[in-house]
């Protein structure tokens, strides 16, 4: 994605940011949300949407099975505000729709006091996947993908390439 475009995206993020809220979000992931907005640090990863299914292979990075193409953490500031909205926004847009690919591109790991929540997301399928501390089990939870473009534009202006963003 091009420059000019990341100019263009930053001030709607930053309208998005100053009227987000959390009441239209399901409340089984109030607590995520929590946790993306109150994290002590942050990394975002940019992942193989056809390695979700791969298994274990010894060597490579995952994130919840998933090969990570490449991460990078995000400090104090807008972008972690932004992230936290934009996921937010995607939940309470969301009209329940949802398919079965689930190929996930995008990732989040916030820790906080130790803990790690961890969230993986799949724009084809319209699902969010979370886990919190500890869980055995992940919340999986319909999104809505208006929101992917920009969340997207924060993971580039990180460094990262999401696959099949061209």
């Amino acid at each position: 994605m091009n420059h000019l475009h990341h100019r263009i995206l930053a001030p709607s993020v930053l309208a998005l940011v100053a009227s987000c809220t959390s009441n239209t979000v399901p409340s089984e992931f109030r607590a995520h949300l929590a946790a993306l907005r109150e994290c002590e640090s942050m990394e975002i990863f940019a992942i193989d949407p056809h390695s979700a299914f791969d298994g274990p292979i010894e060597g490579a990075d995952r994130l919840r099975g998933c090969r990570v193409l490449a991460r990078a953490k995000v400090e104090l500031g807008a972008d972690r505000a932004a992230l936290a909205c934009l996921v937010a926004e995607g939940l309470s847009a969301s009209d329940g729709t949802v398919a079965a690919c689930f190929l996930p591109r995008h990732g989040v790991r916030v820790e906080t006091a130790g803990k790690a929540h961890e969230i993986v997301v799949c724009y084809e399928c319209l699902t969010l996947r979370a886990w919190a501390p500890d869980a055995t089990e992940c919340l999986t939870i319909p999104t809505s993908n208006h929101v992917a473009a920009a969340l997207t534009a924060l993971f580039e202006r990180h460094g990262l390439e999401i696959a099949g963003s061209e």
